[in-house]
């Protein structure tokens, strides 16, 4: 294999690493939004949840 051969294969196998890591970046951007989502959802129903414990407690006023 020549020099000119070899530095041909290394440039190809190069750009297809890089094109392999894009595609990889893509899908953990992809993940990443969809775990933000669900735990955004989590934190809303805990809210929620504490909401509503927070009232059927009495609101935590006095019973005067």
């Amino acid at each position: 294999m020549s020099r000119a051969d070899l530095i041909e294969r290394l440039t190809e196998l190069a750009f297809g690493y890089a094109a392999e890591m894009h595609y990889h970046q893509e899908k953990a951007d992809q993940a990443e939004g969809k775990y933000n989502a669900v735990t955004d959802r989590v934190v809303d129903l805990q809210a929620a949840d504490d909401h509503e414990n927070f009232y059927a407690g009495g609101g935590g006023l006095d019973d005067d």
